[in-house]
C-alpha cells in the first residue's frame, strides 16, 4: 500500500534562495572577471592611483588655462592702449610737421614783406598754391599778393585768373578764366589792401580739360603802380613760378 507524502510550500523561503543563488552567480562572475584582469597583469589599486593623478593632472591644466587665457587678455588690453597711444603720438607728430612747415611758410611771406629783395618795389604776386580736393577733378587755390612794407599807400585794383590748358578729345587749346570754374561762381576779384591780401576758393575743372598753366595779372587802380603778370606751370602744390611777363 502506497504512503501519502504532505511536504509544506514557503515561497518567501524559495524566493530567499533565488536571490541568494543569483548573488552568488554574480559574485563569482565578477570574482573571475578581476581575477581575469590581475592575470592579465591590471591592478585596480594602481588603476585607481593613476586615475587619481590624472585627475589632479587635469585640474592643473584646467587652471594653467584659466591663467593663460587671463594673461592674453590682458596683453591684449595693453597691445590695444600702446597701439592707440602710438596711433596718438605719431598723428601729434604729423600735425607738429605740418604746423612747422606752416610757420616756415609763413615766415618767409612776411620776411618777404618786411624785408624784401633789393630793388623790389610796388605791387608783389607772393605765390599760388593749388591743392587737389578729394572729388576729381576739384582742387583749392590760394593766391597771396603783397606789398612791401616801405609801400605804405594803400593798394587798389583788380585781379585776373587764367587757366591754360587743352581738350583731351582733340588736343585744342583753351583758356579758362577762374570766374569759368570756381564753385560757387564768384565775382571777378578786387584787391584793396596795405600790406598783402589773399584769394582762396575751390574750382573745379570741366571733364577733359588738363591744365598747363597758369597766369596772373594784377592791374591796379592808377597810375601809382604799375601793372603785373606772372605765369605759372600747373602742379599740384605750391605753383611753379615761370617768371614775371
Amino acid at each position: 500500500m502506497s504512503q501519502l507524502v504532505v511536504k509544506t510550500y514557503n515561497p518567501k523561503q524559495r524566493a530567499v534562495i533565488a536571490v541568494v543563488s543569483i548573488a552568488l552567480v554574480v559574485i563569482s562572475a565578477w570574482g573571475l572577471f578581476e581575477y581575469g584582469r590581475y592575470s592579465a597583469g591590471y591592478d585596480s589599486l594602481s588603476a585607481s592611483s593613476e586615475m587619481q593623478q590624472l585627475e589632479k593632472m587635469k585640474l592643473g591644466l584646467e587652471r594653467n588655462i584659466v591663467f593663460l587665457r587671463e594673461q592674453k587678455t590682458a596683453l591684449q588690453q595693453q597691445q590695444q592702449v600702446e597701439s592707440q597711444a602710438y596711433d596718438e603720438v605719431r598723428h601729434d607728430l604729423k600735425d607738429l610737421q605740418d604746423e612747422n612747415l606752416e610757420l616756415k611758410e609763413e615766415l618767409a611771406f612776411y620776411r618777404g614783406i618786411v624785408s624784401p629783395e633789393e630793388g623790389a618795389h610796388g605791387l608783389r604776386i607772393q605765390g599760388l598754391q593749388v591743392t587737389k580736393n578729394a572729388k576729381e577733378g576739384s582742387f583749392h587755390y590760394k593766391l597771396v599778393l603783397t606789398q612791401v612794407l616801405k609801400n605804405d599807400r594803400l593798394a587798389r585794383g583788380r585781379v585776373e585768373v587764367k587757366i591754360e590748358g587743352i581738350r583731351e578729345e582733340d588736343g585744342r587749346q583753351e583758356n579758362l578764366t577762374l570766374t569759368d570754374v570756381t564753385v560757387p561762381k564768384r565775382a571777378p576779384m578786387n584787391f584793396k589792401f596795405k600790406y598783402f591780401q589773399a584769394f582762396e576758393g575751390d574750382m573745379e575743372m570741366p571733364e577733359g580739360f588738363v591744365p598747363i598753366r597758369v597766369s596772373v595779372t594784377v592791374d591796379p587802380s592808377g597810375s601809382s603802380l604799375e601793372s603785373i603778370e606772372k605765369v605759372f606751370d600747373w602742379t599740384v602744390g605750391s605753383l611753379t613760378d615761370v617768371g614775371e611777363v
